[in-house]
């Protein structure tokens, strides 16, 4: 029993990170995100997270040892759940009927928002298994879909905006080989986003649960 002990545990301690220089990888999984805090949803400070939807990524990156940098690009959508407020105008002006703005109702943000960034991660390695955690930057590029005024009767347009957004990433890869890599990662992020037009920006927070495959050569 002691020889298979120290034998699993050899596997997992042993410290090696595969020489290989380029990473690609493919991520998806689910993102939650907190209610926006200013711009028009300053006052509805009893508005609640939202639910999980899709997210996924493509990333690119470089390793140096037991250091990655590289460039991500990804997708999600971001909306919260409605609680017990009067305002009503707010969203006949920027949602569907079946979107109005009443407790319990899931208003969107953003249709599509696409996070595009810079990161950094630090490595611990193993055998068999990288655990590493770091920094990301860049900017959410944003879409949304509302009605012109006035209300009744008028297309939809589709409107874009954009914001800072900066965050952490931890995760965890399990080395099939020194090229094939089965990936976890957890995010936080801090989205500042501004719409020019209906005019509106707020800030929240998004965290983005994504398992993937990457490919080193």
């Amino acid at each position: 029993m002691k020889l298979i002990i120290i034998t699993v545990l050899s596997l997992f301690l042993a410290s090696s990170c595969f020489a290989q220089k380029i990473e690609l990888g493919l991520n998806g999984g689910e993102v939650f995100n907190s209610a926006p805090v200013s711009g028009f949803y300053k006052s509805y400070s009893n508005n609640k997270p939202s639910d999980l939807s899709a997210t996924g990524n493509l990333s690119i990156s470089y390793n140096y040892k037991k250091w990655q940098a590289g460039l991500s690009a990804g997708y999600m959508q971001l909306s919260y759940t409605a609680g017990n407020n009067d305002w009503m105008n707010f969203v006949d002006y920027f949602n569907t009927p079946s979107e109005r703005f009443t407790p319990g109702s899931k208003p969107v943000i953003g249709n599509l928002a696409i996070p595009v960034k810079l990161f950094i991660n630090r490595k611990i390695c193993f055998k068999k298994l990288d655990i590493y955690g770091g920094l990301s930057g860049g900017y959410a590029f944003m879409s949304y879909k509302y009605q012109g005024e006035p209300f009744p009767g008028n297309p939809y347009k589709t409107v874009t905006g954009c914001g800072a957004d900066f965050g952490i990433q931890l995760g965890v890869n399990y080395n099939f080989s020194k090229h094939l890599v089965a990936n976890l990662q957890l995010n936080g992020d801090y989205i500042n986003y501004t719409y020019k037009e209906p005019g509106f920006s707020g800030t929240l927070l998004a965290f983005p649960m994504t398992i993937g495959i990457h490919y080193r050569f």
